[in-house]
Formats: structure tokens, C-alpha cells, sequence
């Protein structure tokens, strides 16, 4: 069991916070978050347990995909008292996205329409995110809709196809739908809401 020690349950989780709103409000642009101290479980990134630690409370319920170590589900619950549960069910489920992971966000909760505001954030962990070109093996996605002035430009490395490709469509019943944090290896976060549209080349 990793107890978090580094991190600052007041001030940091401000600060946190204040750079995941601004991601929400302007989705495609990567934030950096490596400057934060923490203490991290085997196997789970910065990125991940920033996440957790700053948004997470009692009142969260969370999933864990099978390719983290038991640990990551233990550290969350210990160390912020979330209520662990299923990937239908979870405000918020961790995936790796190397994997083709499309059946199981298919299952995630997308919201009612009587309240839309109740779906699932899903972060997907990858090898790296960026605004700029990273090589040759990037995948280019294009974003626009709220919070874009015209288009923004991600690159994505460490992603399968198929969830590309289905993250092009799952949320094509807005309001419902889901929304997505990427983390990546490097402490990096993009957010990509259930309103924005999304193309790849």
C-alpha cells in the first residue's frame, strides 16, 4: 500500500484543478503537469494520480482497467476514499490506450437525457500527447466545437486504431456521451469533451 505523502491535499489540489478546468474549457491543448510531487503506484503515471488525488473524494466511485496492477485500485481508494465499482457504473474509469479498449467504453456510462451531466470522464493513458508533430508514427487528430476557436490540432502516440476511431463517433448522441482525459508517460493531460468533433487523417 502507497500512502501519499508528497502531494498537498489543499493547495495542490487547487492548483490541479484549476489546470484540469482549463483543459476541459479548451480541449485539444496538451498541459503539463510534471512539476508536481507525488507519490505514484507501480505501474499508474503522474498524470493518472493527479487526476485522482485533486477530483476524487467520497462521493466518486471509480474502475480500474486489468492492465494496472491491484495496487493503483488500493492506492486510490486509501488515499481518497472513493468507492471502487464497476466500468458501467464508475464516474470515472482508467484505461490503457494501446489496447483496443472500444467494447469496453461502449459500456461506460454515457448519461441520461434527463441528465446528461452524469456521464462517465474516461482517461485514457498513451504514450505521448502533443500540439506539435511528435514522429512519424503520430496519429493527427483534428478537434472543433465548444471551447475551440476554429481547430485544434492533437497528436497522439500509443493509441490503438480502433479507439480513434470509435472516439469519432461515441459521442455523436449529444448531449450524452462521454468525456475524455489523455495522460500521457511524459505528466501531460488533454482533455477532449462530449461535445467536440473529432477527425483523424
Amino acid at each position: 500500500m502507497v500512502k501519499e505523502t508528497e502531494f498537498d491535499f489543499v493547495m495542490d489540489a487547487q492548483n490541479a484543478f484549476r489546470i484540469l478546468l482549463d483543459a476541459f474549457s479548451h480541449p485539444g491543448i496538451v498541459y503539463n503537469i510534471s512539476a508536481f510531487e507525488l507519490s505514484i503506484p507501480s505501474g499508474f503515471s503522474k498524470a493518472n494520480t493527479l487526476i485522482a488525488l485533486s477530483l476524487f473524494d467520497n462521493n466518486i466511485s471509480f474502475s480500474v482497467s486489468n492492465n494496472y496492477l491491484k495496487e493503483v485500485e488500493s492506492f486510490i481508494m486509501e488515499n481518497t476514499n472513493a468507492k471502487h465499482q464497476t466500468t458501467q457504473n464508475a464516474d470515472y474509469v482508467f484505461f490503457k490506450g494501446k489496447e483496443d479498449i472500444t467494447f469496453l467504453l461502449e459500456e461506460c456510462n454515457k448519461g441520461e437525457l434527463m441528465f446528461p451531466e452524469k456521464n462517465a470522464t474516461i482517461i485514457i493513458e498513451v504514450t505521448q500527447i502533443s500540439n506539435q508533430l511528435i514522429n512519424e508514427q503520430s496519429i493527427d487528430l483534428k478537434l472543433s466545437g465548444p471551447g475551440i476557436e476554429s481547430t485544434n490540432t492533437l497528436f497522439v502516440n500509443g493509441m490503438h486504431p480502433a479507439n480513434i476511431e470509435l472516439l469519432k463517433v461515441i459521442n455523436t448522441e449529444f448531449p450524452l456521451g462521454l468525456d475524455f482525459l489523455l495522460t500521457d508517460e511524459l505528466g501531460q493531460i488533454c482533455a477532449i469533451t462530449r461535445s467536440t468533433i473529432i477527425q483523424s487523417n
